[in-house]
């Protein structure tokens, strides 16, 4: 494309828009712009959350007395009505704060002392947040 200015170099790879069709032309190229990124982040939130719930299987706590892992298998990743990525427990949902954090024991109506935490979703969230943020980095360079 030649300039028709003086000692403008010649540009090239760009299009030539009138002031009334730049505003149009900016929105199109936005939209489009949205959309693939929309696409990256969507596939990322979709690929992590799968295995973060692979993870927490793995790395939840198993019941030593009774050799259950139905705690443990109940993780499941899903897309809920917005939009978002959710990870959760579907087998036995009160149980994630307890083991997470720890909590009292109580026996018999008295306090018996305190049960351990076992921290396994924190580090998994860890892992997730940035493991989220490199596969948008990736997709996007």
């Amino acid at each position: 494309m030649k300039s028709h200015l003086k000692n403008e170099p010649e540009m090239k790879g760009l299009m030539k828009v009138s002031k009334s069709d730049f505003s149009v032309q900016l929105n199109e190229v936005l939209d489009s712009f949205d959309k693939d990124f929309q696409e990256i982040v969507d596939n990322a939130a979709k690929t992590v959350s799968k295995e973060s719930a692979t993870k927490l299987k793995e790395t939840s706590p198993r019941n030593k007395r009774t050799g259950g892992s139905e705690y443990a298998d109940g993780w499941k990743a899903r897309k809920n009505k917005n939009g978002d990525y959710v990870v959760y427990n579907s087998s036995q949902p009160q149980l994630t704060h307890l083991l997470e954090f720890g909590h009292v024991l109580v026996s018999f109506g008295k306090t018996r002392g305190r049960v351990a935490a076992i921290p396994h979703i924190a580090p998994v969230e860890r892992w997730a947040n940035k493991e989220f943020e490199l596969k948008i980095r990736k997709n996007t360079k």
